[in-house]
């Protein structure tokens, strides 16, 4: 995919940004940090002071191993002068005290420079010759290997390099060329160079080795090598009384066996030090301002070119979120914000394309509600006339089939003679349809019945009798009225409430209706075991539980109990006959009370419906409670 210039240049912009004040707040804390800590300063001065010294000590061993290798044909009574040009040259030059030859251990010939006092101290004896010779023999020394070793010689530390001569090629080791260099007071002044440092090579103990001119006497020195300690980092502040203050600091210089040997340190002048450091302050400073004030200026000039843009299509978004306002797609696309808008420009389309759609299914789907809802009403008005329609010859039907039921039973049985088979068989049947009729009749009246308190529920036009009720009382009632139902299968019943339950403001008869509705259908699908209504107090509710040990329901029909004209039972108890609108009638009669009702039940073992009342309006112990 192309990136194209504006998108990367602010995006770039906005990333390097907060990285560059990052980075250049680092750099205010370490420049305020070295002006703090003088001692990082000199140490990192006696660093460079080492650096310098071993790069003098390379030039060292270049020219021993160049001496070494000039060097042919050499045996043990070969006294060479040492007179070759370069090597002459080359040893005045890096200012060597001595230049030795030995044969084995054993010293054949010296050149001596002559303009330093104590070139005869710096010779070598035999038996450092022997030490050298035994170290460059070992046969794991490389051909090509020099050693820089330090020596002490009368209080002044030396630097001896040394170089293997060979013979026959590189096949036979034969002798050594030692060159040895003063770490002297000359030295040091010329390894300090233009530079106002004073600097000073002392032993482990405190000894002054040599120096750049320190003003200090070596008691002095030796006193403040101690107060420095070995602590190798930071540094020191001196008060030299007529000189004024100093800083000062040390570091390891000669290292053997890993051990020092001689420390070097660095003296400085604490005016001018601080002087420095102020002026390197101020400098970085303003550089610092400077370099902030171009970055920030740049990156916020690219950084407009990629914002800008973007809170422009954040508006337009946000237009669209309140107001529906079409977000206009770009005339060109350049990059990629005018790929973002035009997304954004072909999405607002699609949406009012839907929302069109929408609007019209919406229009679609009220149409079909209302229709359905005018349906709905003129199903119920029809079913409201039909049952009062049926009602009124139902009823008769039903008292004719009572009165012949009595008329067989009392007045045909005492007229007509018994013991003839066929008038008895007669009479039966006639006392048996009778109460056939009586039985199907009264169901037919308990369904419309129910169908016609449901509409009158659904319609608003029952009219509630709200009282203060107990309900233990009401549950007695319930019970009382469908005891003929559970005697007659042998069914136990059991009433579990408190005698303290609080009275509750509901309607009575309406609740009673729901018990009984809860017991009728407990007592309908039990065929053994027992029912139980339990009534308990809970928090700021009434709860009502009717359990029963019968067939159970099924979780795919236990959502589907409390529609109308459903019973779940139906396809497993076929002689069980019912409306389907019992629990219709107990869901908005709970409902309407403010309450709530639920089934929980296990396949086989049992079903719990349970309703709750809220107590907003119940008084305890006879007693109202403001409501």
């Amino acid at each position: 995919m192309r990136i194209r210039p504006r998108i990367l240049v602010g995006s770039l912009s906005i990333a390097l940004l907060p990285m560059l004040v990052l980075l250049l707040a680092l750099q205010i804390v370490a420049l305020v940090q070295q002006n703090i800590n003088i001692g990082n300063s000199l140490q990192d001065s006696v660093a460079r002071l080492k650096d310098d010294f071993s790069r003098d000590m390379d030039k060292y061993q270049n020219f021993v191993y160049f001496t070494s290798r000039s060097i042919k044909n050499f045996g043990r009574n070969d006294l060479r002068d040492l007179t070759d040009p370069a090597i002459s040259f080359m040893f005045n030059k890096l200012r060597l005290t001595t230049l030795e030859l030995t044969y084995g251990p054993e010293v054949l010939s010296r050149k001596l420079n002559m303009n330093n006092d104590f070139s005869l101290e710096y010779i070598l004896d035999s038996e450092k010759a022997k030490f050298y010779w035994n170290q460059m023999d070992d046969p794991l020394m490389p051909w090509y290997a020099t050693l820089s070793t330090p020596d002490l010689v009368s209080n002044i530390f030396v630097m001896r390099h040394i170089a293997v001569i060979y013979n026959s090629g590189l096949a036979e080791k034969v002798g050594l060329v030692v060159a040895t260099m003063p770490i002297d007071n000359i030295y040091m002044t010329d390894l300090v160079g233009t530079s106002q440092d004073l600097i000073a090579v002392v032993n482990v103990g405190g000894i002054l080795i040599s120096s750049s001119q320190w003003p200090l006497q070596p008691e002095a020195i030796s006193k403040m090598h101690r107060a420095f300690g070995r602590k190798r980092a930071g540094y020191e502040q001196l008060n030299i009384p007529g000189k004024g203050d100093y800083y000062f600091a040390f570091d390891s210089l000669f290292r053997e066996k890993g051990k020092d040997i001689a420390d070097i340190g660095i003296l400085v002048r604490g005016d001018e030090f601080r002087q420095l450091m102020t002026t390197n302050l101020i400098v970085s400073l303003i550089l610092f301002i400077v370099i902030s004030a171009a970055a920030t200026l740049v990156a916020l000039s690219f950084s407009n070119r990629l914002t800008v843009p973007l809170l422009d299509l954040r508006a337009m978004v946000l237009n669209f979120q309140r107001n529906l306002e079409m977000i206009p797609r770009p005339s060109r696309i350049q990059d990629e914000i005018d790929e973002l808008q035009d997304g954004f420009g072909r999405m607002t389309e699609s949406i009012w394309n839907y929302q069109e759609s929408l609007v019209e299914y919406s229009q679609n789907l009220n149409e079909s509600n209302r229709k359905l809802q005018e349906l709905d009403r003129l199903k119920t008005e029809f079913l409201n006339s039909v049952a009062h329609e049926v009602r009124t010859p139902l009823t008769s039907m039903v008292g004719f089939a009572r009165l012949i039921e009595r008329f067989a039973q009392d007045d045909l049985r005492q007229f007509l003679p018994q013991d003839v088979p066929k008038v008895a068989k007669t009479v039966n049947n006639i006392v048996g349809n009778a109460q056939i009729i009586f039985e199907e009749g009264m169901r037919l009246t308990d369904l419309l019945n129910d169908f016609l308190d449901l509409a009158k529920i659904e319609s608003g036009k029952v009219e509630w009798k709200m009282e203060m009720t107990n309900l233990r009382t009401a549950a007695e009632h319930a019970l009382i009225s469908v005891k003929p139902m559970f005697e007659k299968k042998g069914l136990q019943v059991e009433l579990i409430a408190g005698k303290d339950l609080p009275n509750i403001v509901c309607d009575k008869n309406k609740i009673i209706q729901v018990l009984i509705n809860l017991l009728s259908n407990a007592a309908k699908f039990t065929d053994q075991g027992k029912v139980v209504c339990d009534i308990q107090a809970t928090g700021s509710e009434l709860l009502f539980s009717v359990s029963d040990t019968g067939i159970g329901i099924s979780p795919d029909n236990l959502g589907r109990i409390f529609e109308k004209f459903k019973q779940v039972g139906e396809i497993v108890f076929k002689d069980i006959k019912g409306t389907g609108l019992g629990l219709a009638i107990c869901k908005e009669i709970v409902e309407y009370h403010r309450g709530r009702i639920w089934a929980e039940s296990e396949y086989g073992k049992g079903t719990t419906v349970s309703f709750a009342l809220p107590l907003a309006f119940s008084v305890g112990r006879g007693e109202e409670k403001a409501g």
